[in-house]
Formats: structure tokens, C-alpha cells, sequence
């Protein structure tokens, strides 16, 4: 749905998906893929069910929602705001290779599921035109990102089930300047900014008492950031000939924290390239 009216305009946007489980085709392919037998469990007991369809992937659907909205504010003719949400959720998502898994003849796993994974993102933008010694367009980018997901598994007729879950914030701000000059040639520059922190964490839960432990997680706990500077000129020195040079420079540290250990790492990096592009002369 879109809605403009003077300055201001809108765009919204909602989808539903549920995705059914999976069915294969007649030809099967390995006969280890045919759902034979899936996992209940009823009254605290786990069972294994005959498939009246060995066909259908029982346990292979999942549902997802999406979500959007964007807003741009004209706030005169040289600055606009734009403003952008968007956000995604699925359901539990079973990982069908491990559900079929046997061992003895028996289905090794009652449940092994990715836990709903979440994408979240609001972003602002600011673009400014107007003509100056040092730019003659300015766009300011900030935006922040949140992922989660998580790891759930339980073997077939024991009580304790895993639970591994990662959550990811991720923060930037982007600045970039252009400059245009006579003929052809512009410049572009500005500066990056990325920071990423990670939370892992997990917990064991004994689903016949119900009670809940600690266990140790998939990943450190860590922190990311980058920073970056880089600039560009492009130059159209004939109708055959072009120029462009850039460079870049970057520091990136990294520094995760597990029970046992604590590592630190920080770099520098300086990039220069420079491009002469020759195009062919192309006759009537």
C-alpha cells in the first residue's frame, strides 16, 4: 500500500507465508529420504509413527512473516529524509536431514529445530543537495540491524533438550560527498563506520522435570568494529579514454570473550588503485 501527499509519502507492505511440508516426487531418488516413520510425542513419551505417506516430508514446514515500512520527508527542494523499517520472523524451522536420521534402525533425534529467526532493521537517510566548494551532494546513512537465531535439539526418548541461541546487533553510519567538476570528472569521498556485537548463550532444559541449566554456547561473545576513509576521482580525459583512482583506508578491531579465553585482534589497512580504461573506437 503507497499513500503521497505534499512533502510526505508512504509505503507499507505485509506478507504472510506457510510453507506446508514438503512432498517428493514419485521417482523418490535415495530411498533414504522417504519419511517412513516421524517423531510425536504424547504424555512426555516420544514415539515413532508410521507415515501413511511415505512421500510427504512430515516435519519440513515452517511459516514467515514480513513487514515493511518506508517514509520519505521532502523537506525542501535540496534536503530529504527517508526512514525505512523492516522486519522478518519465522516459525521453528525443523532441519529435516537430522530429523530422518537412524541409528539401530531407530530415529536418533525427537526434535531438532532452527528456532525462529528474526531480522530486524531501522535506517535513516538524509540527502542534501546544494552546491559548494567541497560537495555538491551529501547523503548520511545510520542504521541499526538485530539477527537472532537459535539452535534446538533432542535426542529420540531422552529428557534434555539443547538450546543454542546467537543474537547479533550491528550498528553503522555511512557519510559520502559528491563533487562534480567540468567535462565529465566528479569526485566521490566520505567515511564508514560498522560495529557488530555478538551474544551467544545456551541452556539445557529437562523436559520431564522441567527444570533449566546452563551449557556452553556455540560462539564467544564478541565485539566487532571497522573504520574507513576512502576517496574517489573519475575523469573522462577523451571520448575513448577514462581515468579513475581510489583509496581507501580501513582499522578493524575484533575483540570475544568465551568462558576460557579472550582473544584481541586489531588491523590496519591501506588500499590504492589506480584504473586508465582505454575504449575501443567504434566506426559508423
Amino acid at each position: 500500500m503507497s499513500y503521497g501527499s505534499g512533502k510526505w509519502s508512504f509505503l507499507s507492505s505485509l506478507s504472510h507465508f506457510d510453507y506446508g511440508d514438503l512432498k517428493m516426487g514419485k521417482n523418490k531418488g535415495q530411498e533414504s529420504y522417504l519419511r517412513k516413520t516421524y517423531q510425536t510425542t504424547e504424555n512426555g513419551t516420544d514415539l515413532q509413527v508410521a507415515n501413511p505417506d511415505p512421500l510427504l516430508q512430515v516435519g519440513s514446514g515452517y511459516d514467515q512473516l514480513n513487514l515493511m515500512q518506508k517514509i520519505r520527508f521532502k523537506a525542501s527542494e535540496e534536503t530529504t529524509w527517508d526512514y525505512g523499517f523492516h522486519y522478518s520472523k519465522s516459525t521453528d524451522i525443523p532441519r529435516y536431514d537430522r530429523l530422518i536420521e537412524k541409528r539401530e534402525g531407530n530415529l536418533r533425534f525427537a526434535r531438532w529445530n532452527y528456532g525462529p529467526q528474526i531480522w530486524m532493521m531501522n535506517t535513516v537517510k538524509l540527502t542534501h543537495s546544494s552546491a559548494s566548494n567541497w560537495f555538491d551532494q551529501v547523503k548520511v546513512i545510520l542504521a541499526h540491524q538485530l539477527f537472532e537465531e537459535s539452535r534446538i535439539n533432542r535426542r529420540f526418548g531422552q529428557a534434555d533438550e539443547f538450546d543454542r541461541r546467537e543474537k547479533v546487533n550491528a550498528a553503522s553510519l555511512n557519510v559520502d560527498f559528491l563533487k562534480n567538476f567540468k567535462g565529465e570528472s566528479y569526485l566521490t569521498y566520505g567515511l564508514e563506520s560498522v560495529f557488530n556485537k555478538v551474544n551467544s548463550e545456551a541452556r539445557v532444559t529437562d523436559v520431564v522435570l522441567n527444570q533449566i541449566t546452563s551449557t556452553s554456547a556455540r560462539y564467544p561473545n564478541s565485539e566487532w568494529a571497522s573504520i574507513a576513509a576512502y576517496g574517489s576521482f573519475h575523469s573522462k580525459i577523451s571520448d575513448n579514454l577514462q581515468f579513475q583512482s581510489a583509496i581507501r583506508y580501513n582499522y578493524t578491531g575484533l575483540s570475544a570473550t568465551s568462558p576460557t579465553t579472550r582473544i584481541s585482534f586489531r588491523c590496519h589497512l591501506i588500499n590504492l588503485q589506480t584504473i586508465i580504461i582505454q575504449l575501443p573506437e567504434i566506426s559508423a
